[in-house]
């Protein structure tokens, strides 16, 4: 096996996705398109055999219109009908795994989104109350010194701005 790829899914969280059937009409006609599906699930089963079954995902290869049935093609269940069901047989729980359930985790994948930071609210201490106060409130002010009212202020005033 190419020690890239094994380090890649060892060291990092990436999926591999394997390619297992080609609907190109010429290759499968081609002697060597007889070896491609037998890689395909060597390799599949190779990496299944390592672990990393839940990093393991199966495509079926369909990229073009005339891929589809309706088109001429051997369309998605090529996949099912002539390979999986070939090389995995009895194993639903695993083709289940590899086309269905880790395709899906990979979709749903997303970062995880930080919160805003909160705005900071800008606040001042009435000098004489104690209260705080946003910072857009009336306030008055003396000595630099901020009061909430009037009668703070006054109040302040009379015991000698101590």
């Amino acid at each position: 096996m190419h020690p890239l790829l094994e380090t890649l899914l060892t060291v990092t969280q990436s999926y591999l996705c394997v390619t297992l059937y080609n609907h190109n009409v010429q290759a499968r006609q081609a002697i060597s398109s007889i070896l491609e599906p037998f890689k395909a699930f060597h390799l599949l089963s190779y990496f299944i055999a390592k672990g990393h079954i839940g990093r393991v995902l199966a495509s079926t290869g369909v990229s073009f219109k005339t891929h589809l049935t309706p088109y001429g093609g051997m369309g998605y269940s090529a996949i099912f009908d002539e390979l999986l069901n070939k090389y995995f047989v009895g194993n639903q729980d695993l083709i289940n795994q590899v086309t269905y359930t880790n395709p899906l985790k990979l979709l749903l994948w997303r970062q995880k989104v930080e919160e805003a930071p909160q705005k900071v609210l800008l606040t001042w201490e009435c000098r004489w109350c104690k209260v705080r106060y946003p910072d857009n409130h009336d306030k008055f002010e003396k000595n630099d010194n901020s009061y909430c009212q009037m009668k703070c202020l006054t109040a302040h005033r009379l015991a000698g701005f101590k």
